[in-house]
Order: structure tokens, then sequence, then C-alpha cells
């Protein structure tokens, strides 16, 4: 989704002649959002007039670090096979560690969850292999929208959660509502159908006292009011499309 009109840098060099930088995001062919670095210059013909503009395009790879990870973590035994990111198992683990260094330093964190809507539909509807490929967007989606400092691991089925080192409850609700907006320009085109992925967000911040279960519930709630709401708006959805009348 390259930005368009008056303010698109290809116009600015074709109209000013001058280089342009921008930061750019686009989707990847298999579905992900991609940040990305575009370089725009000005063709010129022998007697200086502009014809025309070069691009090139530099991936901006916000997950260097957990990708340089992921081969260490998969000789253990730690990597989710469907989606490529820590297992359930592994997820368990950071979880708990972060609750100790908590205890130990006082560095805040909060805990996102991202369902995934419908899955089990598309799954019905397309087979597993479709609903595999939609984990894997959402997946990935993340890993490049995520700090390299936090952590996103596979929890369940059609679920996915996050741990956001020292970030306080307003960064909490920040990201987590940045994720559920980029998670939605992502999509996935399966045969000749595009499949609209949407997800539902639950999170909670670190308070003193807690455990891992106090602040998995908390989590939880928050999803589960999240997910209700997805549900009421596709209901209204359904009612308030036409209906053929009987004659």
């Amino acid at each position: 989704c390259i930005a368009c009109g008056a303010t698109c840098p290809m116009t600015r060099t074709l109209h000013e002649g001058k280089a342009q930088e921008a930061k750019m995001q686009l989707r990847h062919k298999e579905g992900h959002p991609v940040h990305v670095l575009m370089r725009i210059a000005p063709l010129r013909d022998p007697h200086g007039s502009i014809v025309g503009i070069v691009e090139s395009f530099d991936e901006q790879r916000f997950a260097a670090e957990r990708d340089r990870n992921r081969h260490t973590l998969a000789e253990h035994g730690c990597i989710d096979d469907t989606t490529s990111i820590p297992n359930h198992e592994f997820t368990q683990f950071h979880l708990r560690k972060s609750l100790s260094s908590f205890a130990s330093y006082h560095l805040p964190f909060g805990v996102v969850l991202i369902q995934v809507d419908r899955l089990a539909h598309f799954r019905a509807a397309y087979g597993p292999p479709a609903s595999d490929a939609i984990l894997r967007v959402v997946a990935q989606t993340m890993k490049n929208e995520f700090r390299p400092s936090d952590f996103v691991g596979r929890w369940a089925d059609d679920q996915f959660l996050a741990i956001l080192i020292n970030c306080g409850n307003h960064g909490v609700e920040k990201t987590y509502e940045r994720i559920r907006k980029m998670v939605t320009c992502a999509g996935l085109r399966w045969w000749s159908d595009e499949l609209i992925v949407t997800t539902s967000v639950g999170y909670a911040s670190i308070q003193s006292e807690d455990t891992v279960e106090s602040i998995l519930i908390r989590a939880q709630a928050s999803l589960a009011r999240a997910s209700k709401q997805a549900i009421a708006s596709v209901e209204v959805g359904v009612l308030a499309s036409p209906v053929d009348s009987e004659v």
C-alpha cells in the first residue's frame, strides 16, 4: 500500500527532480505487511529533462535479533512447527522468567493475547493448509512489529502471546491497538479468494503480587470482552445485509 497523490515520494521526485527516501509498508506475497525503506531517484535524458524515476527497496528488519536466535531455539525443540515462532512450552517458560525478573528488579512488562478470529471457519471452509497459512501471516506480522526486546510465541490453536518488556500499562494499550490494526492490514489470497484476517486482542500489565495465573486471568478476561465485541459486530453485519424476500 504505497502512498499516492500529492504527497507521494514518486510524485515529488518527478516534480522537484530531487532524490527522495520514504519509509513505506508493503504487503508481502505471503500476506503479511513488510516495512521497507524506499529510495527514489530521477532519470534524466542527455538534455537534463526528467524522463522517469528509479526505485529501490530495502526491508527494515525489526525482528533481526529473534531471527538470529530462532535456529538455536529450534535445535532445542522450542519452535512451533506451523508458525516458526517459539512454541507454547517455551512461551510459558519465558512468561515465568519475566515474572521472576519483575520480582527481583521491578522491571514492568505487559502480556498481550492475540486470537485469530474465525480460524475454525477458515479451516472448515478452506482446509487445514489455509488455516496454517493464516497463522503464519499473523505470526510474521507480529514478528515484524514488536521490538527486538519483546517476545512473541504460540499460545493455543488460534492464539499467540506477546510479552512486552519494560512497558507500562499505557504502552501496552498502545501496542495492542497497533498490532490489531496491523494484522487487519494483512491478508491472504487462497486460490481465487481473498481471506481477510482479523484478530481479537486482550492485555494485562504486571501488578505487584501477580502470579503467572493472575496476570493470565486478566489478559484472558480482556480477550473474552474483545472477542464478544467482534462476534457482535459480525452479527450486526449479517442482520444489516440485504435478504431476498420470497415471492
